[in-house]
């Protein structure tokens, strides 16, 4: 259903169909989704939307945490309170305290805001604002739009670095890394305390969806096997799935089903039908996330393959692993440890809003630094994961008894994966090491693009790279970024 899962606050109310009201000052007015699970304190004030857990063990629930610091504090709630208590949340939520917006770890629960209020969906606020309905459409050279601008001028995207006022209308910086972190534990004792969090994490989840169904989206790469090796490490009840579409390698159509052999798991194949497409499905994706979210999932929503997993199981929950990437140098291709503004706007041929946008990023950037993150890994975390995977994200409300959840997104999680060498990061071999505590025989089963896997598609997707960036970046350019892969290589 469109705007499913959505909400807005703003000085009045949103009729859309399934939408509740509740007014929460003199001035602003939540209307909400009934599908959408929500909080709200007894003095109006403190709001949680969303699925959210706690990463600890015998640790209270998040909502209990809200209702002690307000109980402690019964006027302002100081922010390093908020994040003293936040930092081990994980999930796909927004947190409000007193009119300050803070989303989750990676801000995969998106927020839009103008100073007529805020909105998980750009199509509701500018309804709310009485502007012209208006879908995105991206440009070829970049499937996404980085924050912190919209296809609306009046409306702008807030990114996780940053917390909003809606009432005074106000953005505040927000540190990402955590940084009282376990010391002086060594390799061993790294890998232990993150295995150890990340399955308590895992069974604190599962009681947190007890009535869905736990479905691992899985790929024959990394991301997807560490989290099959934790989740088989935790002992939660799950099973796996991958879903077919035009580019797939031999690796995902063959290693998946080897390795939930392994941990004796269900799992399930969803081929793509070419008669099954619907156009209809495609705009209603279309409009539901404004046009954001331009992906492979839209067109796995539009042949009806995610909708088969309901089908089977019902209401079920899909953990993904792209949150995996934040820590690995995901750009290092063309961002280093600092911002060069000209290689990231060459690298996206960036002309238009887009620039526009990636301009007033770096606006924001050079005045709020981030401390333990160098540029490379705070563009993933704050534009690919707030923007490009945020949208994405949001995508799935608008799926009947289904939900999606990255069980990575916890900011606690993250900052310990950066506390691994740097070389290890970019070479993904923490994650071996996590796949070998975890489930060692995870790790004897070949991985993607490894041997024989790197098949006739995978070549021709790297020749069809390799053209794309002739022609948009030119010659000097290109070979820069290939001598850039060849030195992170070695």
């Amino acid at each position: 259903m469109i705007n499913a899962g959505q909400f807005v606050i703003s000085k009045r109310e949103y009729c859309g169909y399934g939408f509740r009201h509740v007014k929460l000052n003199e001035r602003f007015i939540l209307s909400y989704h009934q599908d959408l699970q929500v909080y709200i304190n007894q003095q109006y004030n403190m709001l949680l939307m969303g699925t959210v857990w706690n990463v600890m063990e015998d640790m209270p629930e998040p909502i209990a945490e809200l209702e002690h610091l307000g109980n402690q504090y019964h006027g302002y709630i100081p922010d390093e309170q908020i994040d003293l208590v936040e930092k081990n949340w994980c999930g796909r939520y927004v947190l409000i305290v007193q009119g300050r917006v803070y989303l989750d770890a990676v801000g995969l629960f998106g927020i839009f805001f103008s100073k007529e209020g805020i909105s998980s969906s750009s199509q509701i606020l500018a309804d709310v604002m009485g502007l012209p309905e208006k879908i995105y459409q991206p440009p070829a050279s970049i499937n996404w739009l980085p924050a912190p601008l919209t296809h609306y001028e009046q409306i702008r995207r807030l990114f996780p670095g940053q917390v909003y006022d809606y009432i005074e209308n106000k953005i505040y910086k927000r540190e990402l890394v955590v940084q009282d972190l376990p010391e002086n534990i060594g390799e061993s004792g790294k890998i232990k305390y993150f295995t150890e969090l990340f399955a308590q994490s895992l069974r604190n989840m599962a009681q947190a969806v007890p009535d869905r169904k736990i479905l691992i989206a899985l790929t024959g790469g990394y991301d997807s096997r560490t989290l099959l090796a934790l989740a088989a490490y935790a002992g939660i009840n799950f099973e796996c799935f991958t879903l077919e579409h035009e580019n797939m390698s031999k690796a995902d159509m063959t290693i998946p089903r080897r390795l939930c052999d392994e941990v004796k798991c269900g799992y399930t194949y969803i081929p793509r039908e070419k008669d099954q497409y619907s156009e209809k499905l495609n705009r209603d994706y279309g409009f539901h996330t404004g046009g954001f979210a331009n992906d492979a999932d839209r067109l796995f929503y539009s042949y009806g393959q995610y909708q088969k997993l309901t089908e089977k199981y019902g209401r079920c929950v899909l953990l993904r692993s792209s949150v995996w990437e934040t820590v690995v140098f995901y750009y290092r291709k063309f961002i280093g440890d600092e911002f060069d503004p000209a290689s990231i706007y060459g690298n996206y041929n960036a002309q238009g809003l887009v620039k526009e946008s990636l301009q007033d990023y770096f606006i924001w950037i050079r005045n709020n630094r981030q401390e333990g993150l160098n540029a490379c890994n705070r563009f993933y975390w704050e534009q690919r994961c707030g923007s490009w995977l945020s949208a994405i994200e949001q995508s799935f409300d608008i799926l009947e008894d289904c939900i999606s959840l990255q069980p990575l997104n916890c900011r606690l999680l993250i900052s310990l994966l950066l506390g691994f060498p740097k070389e290890e990061r970019a070479a993904k071999e923490h994650q071996l090491k996590i796949i070998s505590y975890a489930c060692s025989k995870l790790r004897d089963i070949e991985f993607e693009g490894k041997g024989k896997q790197a098949g006739f598609r995978t070549y021709m997707l790297r020749i069809k790279k390799l053209l794309w960036r002739l022609r948009t970046m030119g010659i000097k350019k290109t070979m820069q970024v290939y001598i850039n892969i060849i030195k992170m290589k070695r």
